[in-house]
């Protein structure tokens, strides 16, 4: 098989030329295809860049816009040259009316609450989406859970206007009838109750199930939480309606040890241990020993935290501790106090820490030592406040993402 190519002119810096288009379009479109690698497509495969024009206008609401057909318009003097699309792009439409029908068991003003169309509005196929999920998130907080929801659209080229249709299939509406727990052995049922947002006689919210996973989750008595539904066989509702939860838990391991090791110059080989348990106290309570020792630092902390009061994050932690570090050839710190700190996340990445604390420090000497140190305990109480932000993906390995810190001490 014998090939003969003819390589033809070497043509440079051929653009893309969008007439018809407006300013603003045309910078957009033109960062699109940067974006996606389509340049060489403008020459090699038009089709891909076509097809993401369209897509461009599209998602803007420009429903009846035209391109036409890429067209090469070269010069041969100077090897350069552009590529020519015509475009119309028509008007932006508008959402025009908007109408539901099927909705028996919610009225149309629920149905419009936090949602995404409105007439007037513009008309984008992604709130179109956006839309359709906030009527079945709607539907699925007041216990319609099999509830089905199909949109038609009908555009008017000549007003400029989309008119959006909802047909919808509520099914039945499910309502709770009884919540049971289980696998709470060491954690009281009332505990876990107070974690619900769910309850006997109301509907079967999927977005308040969500919630009392959360929360039974965020507390840490447990090492996994789930809520699972059955119809109920001794229905007090409409048939088909009623509906039994059952909380199943499996709560953490009572105790837990957490030990390392560290080294450093100045210190040589450390140690570290954490002795934990969980949830004996109740209300998910921990109360743990740490210990720390190395060369010139010795430390015994015994801590209670509260990870939760009610159904808000707020983990409280109240601490007591001794430590002893050596601060010069011969010369040591002892340190007795305690303290109470809360944490309180928020927004996800935020965490603000505040608390207090009082401890009394001594310097000590060898008991062959014969210099002096100042006479008698010294007292500090100070107000301590931490923000920081942490978006790291990981903790130990981060590849992406920033922490930063501001922490303030009054005493």
């Amino acid at each position: 098989v014998a090939f003969d190519v003819q390589r033809g002119r070497h043509y440079s810096n051929v653009h893309l030329v969008l007439e018809g288009a407006s300013r603003e379009h045309v910078a957009e479109i033109l960062a699109l295809i940067h974006n996606a690698k389509l340049e060489d497509a403008v020459y090699a495969e038009p089709r891909l860049v076509t097809e993401a024009i369209a897509g461009f206008y599209r998602q803007r609401g420009y429903l009846a816009a035209v391109l036409g057909q890429p067209r090469q318009v070269l010069d041969e003097n100077s090897a350069t040259g552009q590529v020519v699309m015509d475009v119309v792009e028509g008007p932006a439409f508008r959402v025009g009316e908007i109408r539901f029908t099927g909705n028996r068991g919610l009225k149309e003003s629920a149905l419009l609450s936090d949602f995404q169309l409105s007439p007037g509005g513009p008309f984008e196929p992604a709130r179109l989406g956006a839309a359709t999920a906030a009527l079945r998130s709607n539907y699925e907080s007041q216990g319609y859970r099999d509830v089905l929801i199909e949109s038609q659209l009908k555009p008017d080229a000549a007003r400029g206007v989309v008119d959006v249709a909802f047909q919808i299939q509520e099914k039945d509406q499910r309502v709770v009838q009884s919540v049971a727990i289980e696998g709470n052995s060491q954690t009281s049922e009332a505990f876990v109750r107070s974690q619900l947002v769910v309850s006997e006689g109301q509907p079967e919210s999927l977005p308040q199930i969500n919630q009392s996973v959360q929360n039974l989750s965020r507390t840490g008595a447990f090492a996994s939480a789930d809520i699972e539904s059955r119809p109920s066989p001794d229905n007090a509702y409409a048939p088909g309606t009623g509906a039994d939860l059952v909380v199943k838990l499996q709560e953490a391991r009572p105790f837990q040890v957490l030990y390392g090791g560290l080294y450093s110059t100045s210190n040589g080989v450390g140690f570290i241990a954490d002795l934990q348990n969980r949830n004996t106290l109740g209300s998910a309570r921990v109360l743990g020993l740490r210990t720390r020792y190395d060369a010139n630092l010795q430390e015994v902390r015994l801590y209670l935290t509260q990870p939760v009061w009610g159904r808000i994050p707020i983990a409280t932690t109240a601490t007591t501790y001794v430590t002893r570090e050596s601060v010069d050839q011969g010369v040591f710190q002892k340190k007795v106090g305690g303290s109470v700190q809360q944490d309180w996340p928020f927004r996800a990445r935020y965490l603000l820490s505040y608390g207090y604390r009082y401890e009394t420090s001594r310097l000590t000497l060898q008991p062959s030592d014969t210099r002096s140190v100042p006479p008698g305990p010294v007292a500090t109480a100070p107000v301590f406040f931490t923000g920081s932000r942490d978006s790291r993906d990981s903790f130990l390995d981060a590849t992406r993402g920033s922490f930063a810190a501001l922490g303030s001490e009054m005493a």
